[in-house]
């Protein structure tokens, strides 16, 4: 669909931009509900933090691959950290470690470099 986009409004990709473009990833449907459920959490703030990190992580079990999940999970702990619901040092460790994952699966993926 980008790719139509850029063509009709006439835009020239570059050979790295449209090798992204290209890029197709099966979905592992109940990860992605796992997913969608950590991130629906996730934008509940306080109370509804220590249940997204638990969707994000039952996401990544089962689709380790899942750069989103990843992403998901460094915010959430970051969350964690910052309210106080996990030691910062341990809850911030561990949202670089899945911000740096999710890069790794997806450098394209806008939600990890903050994280980072």
């Amino acid at each position: 669909m980008a790719r139509t986009i850029a063509n009709q409004i006439e835009i020239r990709l570059t050979p790295e931009e449209q090798k992204h473009l290209t890029r197709t990833r099966a979905v592992h449907p109940e990860a992605h509900e796992l997913f969608l459920k950590g991130n629906f959490f996730l934008h509940q703030g306080i109370r509804g933090t220590a249940r997204s990190i638990e969707f994000f992580r039952r996401a990544i079990e089962l689709d380790p691959g899942q750069a989103e999940a990843h992403a998901g999970l460094a915010e959430a702990l970051c969350f964690a950290g910052i309210f106080g619901l996990y030691p910062s040092a341990k809850a911030y460790s561990e949202a670089r470690v899945a911000a740096l994952k999710a890069l790794e699966l997806d450098e394209s993926n806008a939600a990890a470099p903050w994280q980072t």
